[in-house]
C-alpha cells in the first residue's frame, strides 16, 4: 500500500477536518445564530444591513411576525439586489459615507451581521443605525471573532487567522473582548446579551452548544443592544474623531 503524497495527504486531511467540523454548514449556523439572538423580540419593523438576497429578512416575517412591508435592506452587490428587490425594500448605498434613507427613530430592529469587518469606517454605519432606531428598539450585530480559539491556534502556529485571511475582503479584525468594550462605551445603548457560533475545533454537538455559552472562544460573536436614549450625535462618531482617523469620512 503506497503512502499518500504530500498534496494528496493535505487534501485528504482538509476533507476529514471539514467533515469533522461541519465547515460546509458554517453559513447556515451563523444565520441561525443571528436568528437566535433576536428570538423573543416583537419588532414592528426591520432594517437588515448587508441583506444579501433578502431571505434573512423574509424569515423574520415568519419568526418575529414583522409585516413584510416594514422590512428594509441595504446591499451593494448587484446580483443579490436583483433577488432582494422582489422580497423587501432595498437601498443601494455606500455604508461608509451615505446616510441611510430612513427617518430618525423609524425602525424597531436593526441588524448587521458579518458586515462590519468589511468596512474601514464602521463608526458612520453604526451611528446611522443608531439614528434610525427607535428608543426601546434593538440593534443586533454579528462579527468574526479574532480571539476565537481556532484563530488563536492559527496565530500560535504563525499562520494567518481564519477570520482575517490575506489577501481577502476583511479590513477589520476584532476580538470579542474589545468589541464588547466598544459597544458598552456608547451610553445610548445597553448590552442585552452576547452569544457565539462555531466553537472550533470542537465537533458537534458542542460546536454550537458550547459557542452559545462561550462567545469569547467562538469563531463568531453576536451582540444584542437595546437603545435607551436618542442622542443628537452618536458617541460612535465621537470615537472616530478622538482617534484622529482623518481617512474616516464622518
Amino acid at each position: 500500500m503506497s503512502m499518500l503524497g504530500s498534496d494528496e495527504g493535505a487534501s485528504w486531511a482538509r476533507r476529514v477536518l471539514g467533515s469533522w467540523l461541519q465547515l460546509s454548514s458554517e453559513g447556515k449556523r451563523v444565520r441561525e445564530a443571528n436568528h437566535r439572538l433576536v428570538s423573543g423580540l416583537e419588532p414592528d419593523s426591520l432594517l437588515d444591513v448587508g441583506c444579501g438576497d433578502g431571505s434573512w429578512g423574509i424569515e423574520c416575517v415568519r419568526r418575529l411576525k414583522i409585516p413584510p412591508e416594514n422590512i428594509y435592506g441595504i446591499e451593494v452587490r448587484s446580483a443579490l439586489i436583483e433577488e432582494a428587490v422582489g422580497r423587501i425594500k432595498v437601498f443601494e448605498i455606500d455604508l461608509e459615507k451615505d446616510p441611510i434613507p430612513l427617518g430618525d427613530q423609524s425602525v424597531q430592529l436593526a441588524n448587521v451581521n458579518q458586515v462590519l469587518e468589511h468596512l474601514k469606517n464602521i463608526f458612520f454605519c453604526l451611528a446611522e443605525m443608531e439614528r434610525v432606531l427607535k428608543v426601546g428598539g434593538h440593534l443586533s450585530i454579528g462579527i468574526p471573532n479574532l480571539g476565537g480559539l481556532v484563530n488563536r491556534l492559527y496565530l500560535l502556529m504563525g499562520r494567518q487567522p481564519m477570520c482575517h485571511e490575506f489577501p481577502g475582503p476583511h479590513v477589520r479584525a476584532m476580538t470579542h473582548r474589545a468589541f464588547t468594550a466598544f459597544v458598552r462605551s456608547n451610553p445610548a445603548f445597553e448590552l442585552v446579551r452576547c452569544q457565539g457560533s462555531s466553537l472550533y475545533p470542537f465537533p458537534p454537538p458542542f460546536l454550537e452548544a458550547g459557542a452559545e455559552r462561550f462567545p469569547g472562544w467562538s469563531a463568531y460573536a453576536f451582540y444584542l443592544l437595546k437603545k435607551v436614549e436618542h442622542r443628537p450625535r452618536s458617541a460612535w462618531l465621537d470615537d472616530a474623531a478622538k482617534i484622529g482617523a482623518t481617512t474616516f469620512r464622518i
